[in-house]
């Protein structure tokens, strides 16, 4: 129990409390700033939320001054629930003489009767007032019922913990919606091992004792078996909305070793800003994946030099990079200049989906393969279609979440199509303002 202090223990003894396994191990005793539950129903998520109310409540002030929790939930009465629960203990422990509720403005407030001071605060928030959640400078946050809080709100409420670098605990079942993305994106980035910021976990409803099995057994009966393993089960069953819905069947055990007599074909989503760049090298006549490089150095030289060294490696195989933007073709530019070979790709709102439904297509033929990444199966699970603002379908990954795993691989399946049947006798020539999508009859 690294996470939990002395004084924790001896107010939940108090209380009486007796934290199950998962609030424990999965929630109570974790360091990171965000944590990202799905649950079954009925599994003690209002409790735990409650007590880590109570945790928020008791911390130390800090440069902004008291604490200042807040809940979020999908309404006010379910907001309430933990808020409710809270109250209640506080109540067994001080007495109702040691807090003010303010229903109105939805506000518990400790009172200090022997310093006459006013302490920690408590705000509970509704997700059907999406302008009503900015504006505060929480040091806790709380999301209960998170599957229902649309993406907008939690847009809008995310900078309210930024300040205080506020620690934000969220609960909630896998049955969300096409529209909303924000859940199931945080709940990846917490699935990812090198992400130490973001720590997710399931747990189901019959891995703890609140529920009978023979509930448990009549539901599964009785339901549609997604439904099941949602509310349940606590798993994410989503493919409505998703491209790649069996990305598992590409994956190959034996990955080809690098043969010099073999043509080879390289493909690079290379970051501008904040993105990751991401070189894929795959080998043409098996259309397999056999090398990934990922990194988010953004340096423009450093990037160039770490391509040129990877592909020298191969051979020099030729490249199917991003020049859709204007850095992009610079940047284009930049390796070319170092002795690339290359083929610049132009995105359009169009060709992109096409390029992307081409993915998924050999992906589901088994015509593409690559290893067992799990960057890149998370990936996929986060590429979902989008519109955009003008109301055309588009497709990326959710938000949160990235995709330059995928958008190399398209690049590179591409190169695949492209040079399928060719010598390398075409490599030759300038290919700078040649998109893919025009040549594909002339290379």
């Amino acid at each position: 129990m690294a996470n939990i202090t002395a004084g924790q223990l001896r107010r939940w003894s108090v209380l009486s409390y007796s934290p199950n396994r998962w609030s424990m191990e999965q929630v109570h005793d974790r360091t990171e700033r965000f944590i990202v539950g799905t649950t079954g129903r009925q599994v003690g998520k209002t409790q735990t939320a409650a007590m880590e109310i109570d945790s928020g409540m008791c911390a130390p002030l800090d440069q902004f001054g008291t604490p200042w929790v807040g809940v979020l939930g999908s309404s006010y009465d379910k907001a309430e629930l933990s808020i409710n629960l809270y109250i209640e203990n506080l109540t067994k422990v001080f007495g109702k003489n040691s807090y003010r509720i303010n229903q109105n403005k939805h506000e518990v407030t400790i009172l200090d009767a022997s310093a006459g001071t006013v302490g920690a605060r408590l705000k509970w928030l509704s997700a059907d007032d999406a302008y009503g959640v900015v504006g505060y400078t929480f040091s806790k946050l709380i999301i209960d019922e998170a599957q229902a809080v649309p993406d907008e709100v939690f847009f809008k409420i995310r900078p309210t913990v930024d300040v205080r670098d506020a620690r934000v605990i969220v609960f909630g079942t896998p049955d969300i919606t096409t529209a909303q993305s924000w859940f199931e994106s945080t709940w990846l980035r917490g699935q990812d091992p090198l992400d130490d910021t973001y720590h997710s976990f399931s747990v189901a409803s019959w891995e703890t004792p609140w529920m009978k099995p023979e509930t448990i057994i009549d539901a599964k009966r009785t339901m549609p078996t997604n439904e099941f393993e949602r509310l349940y089960g606590g798993k994410w069953i989503n493919d409505s909305g998703r491209i790649f819905s069996n990305p598992e069947q590409s994956i190959i055990t034996d990955v080809p070793v690098f043969d010099p007599h073999k043509k080879y074909i390289a493909s690079l989503d290379l970051a501008i800003y904040d993105d990751f760049s991401v070189l894929l090298i795959g080998e043409a006549s098996t259309r397999t994946v056999i090398y990934k490089e990922r990194w988010n150095q953004t340096d423009p030289s450093i990037s160039y030099d770490r391509v040129a060294a990877a592909l020298e490696r191969y051979n020099n195989p030729l490249l199917f990079t991003d020049a859709t933007s204007p850095a992009g073709m610079a940047m284009s530019v930049g390796l070319r200049d170092r002795g690339i070979r290359l083929r610049p790709v132009e995105f359009t709102a169009q060709n992109k989906l096409e390029m992307v439904h081409q993915l998924a297509s050999d992906m589901q033929h088994k015509k593409i393969f690559f290893p067992r990444w799990d960057d890149l199966l998370q990936e996929f699970r986060a590429f979902i279609y989008g519109r955009t603002p003008a109301g055309r379908l588009t497709a990326g990954a959710a938000a949160g979440f990235h995709d330059d795993i995928i958008m190399s691989l398209v690049l590179l399946n591409q190169g695949f199509h492209q040079r399928s049947g060719n010598n390398d006798s075409s490599q030759g020539g300038n290919y700078m303002n040649r998109p893919i999508r025009r040549m594909a009859n002339t290379y």
